[in-house]
């Protein structure tokens, strides 16, 4: 069965910084698949380009075998960094986004979506007003506006206190079995629970592509959090020589 999302060879720079530098994976419905490596690896510069945000340089990435910019109907991106209109109210902000997607009995989704991250009672409140976990809530009720196919996390557990986060990737998992799920975190329990492969980035490259528990036997480490310190201080040393 074809990949669901299909990436190969992918670069992208800015300017003289080479942020991806011929990066390929593939991701199946029904698997969470993790893109794991330090800030500035490339992570959210290559979920970015599959939300059709950022145009690639080169490089081939497919969406159920079509470009990102056609597959935004069944694509969804939550993000630490939020698109969402400060001056607007969280039921507006959800509305607008509802009616982009073309979402068949919006009301009722939205109140759902409210309740299942429990921010009901903030459905009036303008987004700028939130906390920062508020607002992750309001922007995961966002990504799941149109049930999308295709589901892009980057770091969308930021901010939410421990029961929420617990709640989260219980949602997540719940999700799983129908779609396509790229995530990024620097909680590497969060990593280990989720997801099925992990793919480790370093300066742009993906370096290692598999389960955490064979990496882990790789390295001769205990957790996932000794191999990332592990190959982030050889990536450090490696800079310095």
């Amino acid at each position: 069965m074809p990949a669901v999302i299909e990436v190969k060879n992918l670069k992208k720079s800015y300017g003289k910084t080479e942020a991806l530098r011929g990066i390929s994976f593939n991701v199946q419905k029904g698997e969470i698949f993790g893109l794991l490596g330090p800030n500035g690896a490339g992570k959210t510069t290559a979920i970015d380009i599959l939300a059709g945000l950022l145009i690639k340089d080169s490089g081939e990435v497919k969406i159920f075998g079509k470009e990102p910019e056609e597959a935004k109907q069944e694509t969804n991106i939550v993000s630490s960094l939020s698109w969402l209109t400060g001056i607007m109210s969280v039921y507006e902000n959800l509305k607008v986004y509802g009616m982009l997607y073309g979402v068949s009995n919006l009301d009722h989704k939205i109140n759902e979506l409210m309740n299942l991250f429990e921010i009901a009672n903030l459905k009036n409140v303008r987004y700028h007003r939130l906390s920062a976990g508020q607002q992750t809530r309001v922007n995961l009720c966002k990504g799941l506006i149109n049930h999308p196919k295709v589901l892009l996390l980057d770091e969308c557990t930021v901010g939410l206190d421990p029961h929420l986060a617990d709640k989260t990737r219980k949602i997540i998992k719940s999700l799983k079995k129908d779609t396509a799920i790229l995530f990024t975190s620097h909680n590497m329990h969060e990593i280990e629970q989720l997801c099925d492969r992990i793919a480790f980035l370093q300066q742009g490259k993906i370096i290692w592509t598999g389960t955490s528990k064979k990496l882990k036997e790789i390295h001769k480490k205990k957790t996932l959090e000794e191999v990332f310190i592990k190959l982030a201080r050889e990536e450090h040393e490696n800079i310095q020589d």
